[in-house]
């Protein structure tokens, strides 16, 4: 029997997470073929402290796929080696996971003089579908504009704001970003 522990935390703040389902899935050697799909193999549910405890029986796989799930949460997937869970050994793997968060920023630049250049410092590392960092969002002077991305919660990032007309000056600051949807809004003087 393979038995597999850990703990579910979240990745900021390195909190457990309880309630979150735990899959295993196997990728399977079948008459000398790969397989192209997995087969849910192991099923848990994190407990308060975060802890879950998966078994099954040893099988010939290419690799493992562990998957978590909640409300609220991302969406998490990675790949194991078939090498690294085995038969009669201490097997722990942890997972961390992070919140789901919107950020809607919005740039009131009715009273601008030239158009204003917006852009987010690094965050929510390894988020496909999250707000992008080496952008600057323009907004023109006269205008007021909101745009919104997802990223991850529970974090503080950081921005950089520059109006194009200016002497060169240049604001930067944080946002703090809980889970949920959040908002950031900065009128240009």
């Amino acid at each position: 029997m393979i038995v597999v522990e850990g703990a579910v935390t979240e990745a900021y703040d390195m909190q457990p997470v309880g309630s979150v389902e735990v899959e295993i899935a196997k990728s399977v050697i079948s008459n000398g073929a790969f397989s192209s799909g997995f087969e849910v193999i192991s099923t848990d549910e994190t407990n308060e402290a975060g802890e879950f405890s998966v078994e099954f029986e040893p099988q010939s796989v290419i690799e493992y796929r562990i998957r978590t799930r909640k409300d609220g949460f991302y969406f998490k997937e990675e790949f194991v080696d078939r090498e690294v869970w085995l038969p009669k050994e201490e097997n722990v793997y942890d997972i961390q996971i992070n919140q789901a968060s919107t950020l809607s920023v919005q740039i009131d630049a009715t009273s601008a003089s030239g158009r204003v250049l917006f852009k987010l410092d690094p965050h929510s590392e390894g988020c496909i579908d999250c707000c992008k960092t080496a952008t600057n969002y323009v907004v023109n002077a006269g205008s007021d504009t909101m745009f919104s991305c997802n990223v991850y919660g529970n974090q503080i990032i950081g921005y950089q704001l520059f109006e194009a007309s200016s002497d060169g000056d240049s604001l930067t600051g944080q946002i703090e970003v809980k889970q949920g949807e959040n908002t950031f809004y900065h009128k240009i003087q």
